[in-house]
């Protein structure tokens, strides 16, 4: 709780309610792709603002 509104995610502001519940976060879509030297990365696709296709 203590990290509630004080910590930046990806997607925004972290937030919890009382009950731990996490708050006004969208549940992001990502997927493992090669990159040029054919290693993985982690590439967000949902949603659209935060994309990195």
């Amino acid at each position: 709780m203590e990290m509630s509104g004080k910590t930046t995610t990806l997607l925004g502001p972290f937030r919890v309610n009382a009950n731990g519940a996490q708050l006004g976060q969208p549940l992001p879509v990502a997927q493992i792709v090669p990159d040029h030297s054919g290693r993985n990365r982690i590439v967000v696709v949902y949603p659209g603002d935060k994309s990195g296709m």
